[in-house]
């Protein structure tokens, strides 16, 4: 099964995880990742200055979403507190990143 990212560092990546014949797949309804580019943002802005630096976690939360698009379902990790409107503008560059899931019939 594969999973896009939509938004924050991870915007464009795919988690893949192995389906294996009658073992069902559990998902997380929440994922953490270290914000990398965060990190050593932080480090260079204080990489000329004399004192000690302190790095604390810069942590990004990715909600699990069913994202419907031409009566098509898949789905994706959001960044939490991304926007209706950047979702959309990178639902449409990831859509076929991620596995189809169900259709609309309606």
């Amino acid at each position: 099964m594969k999973i896009a990212y939509l938004g924050g560092f991870k915007d464009g990546e795919v988690l893949v995880l192995p389906a294996e014949l009658n073992d069902p797949v559990q998902l997380n309804w929440v994922i953490q990742h270290d914000d990398v580019r965060k990190a050593e943002q932080d480090l260079v802005d204080h990489s000329n200055r004399d004192f000690t630096l302190t790095m604390k976690k810069s942590l990004i939360n990715y909600n699990l979403m069913l994202l419907k698009k031409d009566k098509e379902t898949r789905l994706f990790y959001v960044e939490e507190g991304l926007s209706k409107v950047k979702i959309l503008e990178r639902l449409n560059e990831h859509w076929k990143k991620s596995q189809l899931v169900g259709f609309d019939f309606d």
